[in-house]
């Protein structure tokens, strides 16, 4: 992906669209992009294998919009990123939505631990972001907000009866990014405001 993506730049520097200067900043950029675009695109025919497009949807969009904002526990590469990926969407979708739907109020419950996850122990400032203090304050105050319009979502649609594979697929998202949440704590993926690491001085 780096190859193609620096080739594709240097190709655009040369027809003079991009300056040279910052030719290292576009390949980056690019790159993350890229990925995001191949990422988003496997999960989304995966989805479509699965017979599963809104159920996926839904835990894929719950999931990254607050996971922006809180952070989490970050594999070592782009490919053990995506391999981790597809994992969580196949296990999530085939395995664990079955069991929520069968114990809707543990999901509940698990939700319920999941937005207190989140409330008090977000955002979790990776050595990647290296946040400073009002930075993560920021981080911090939007994924608060985007953890009560989700769960504000999943109530509205409980009272509107709305189905429950779709509601259990959301609240999963959530979940979900609690215990990546958790994870990154536990294996101690976080620098201090001072890009120190936790527990050193």
């Amino acid at each position: 992906m780096h190859y193609i993506v620096e080739r594709l730049t240097e190709e655009i520097i040369l027809y003079g669209f991009l300056e040279k200067e910052k030719k290292e900043e576009y390949v980056y950029g690019l790159e993350v992009f890229a990925e995001k675009i191949v990422s988003y695109g496997i999960l989304f025919v995966l989805a479509l294998w699965m017979h599963m497009l809104m159920p996926s949807l839904l835990f894929l969009g719950f999931f990254f919009v607050i996971r922006t904002r809180t952070g989490g526990y970050h594999a070592s590469s782009y490919q053990a990123c995506l391999l981790s990926s597809i994992i969580i969407l196949v296990m999530s979708m085939k395995v664990l939505l079955k069991w929520l739907l069968r114990y809707m109020c543990i999901t509940y419950i698990l939700l319920a631990g999941a937005s207190l996850v989140i409330w008090f122990l977000s955002p979790v400032n990776h050595p990647n972001l290296n946040l400073d203090s009002e930075e993560v304050e920021g981080c911090r105050k939007s994924a608060r907000e985007i953890l009560l319009l989700e769960c504000g979502g999943i109530l509205i649609g409980h009272m509107m009866k709305l189905s429950m594979v779709y509601l259990a697929s959301s609240a999963m998202g959530m979940i979900m990014c609690a215990v990546l949440i958790i994870m990154a704590k536990g294996l101690r993926q976080e620098v201090n405001n001072y890009g120190e690491k936790n527990g050193t001085s």
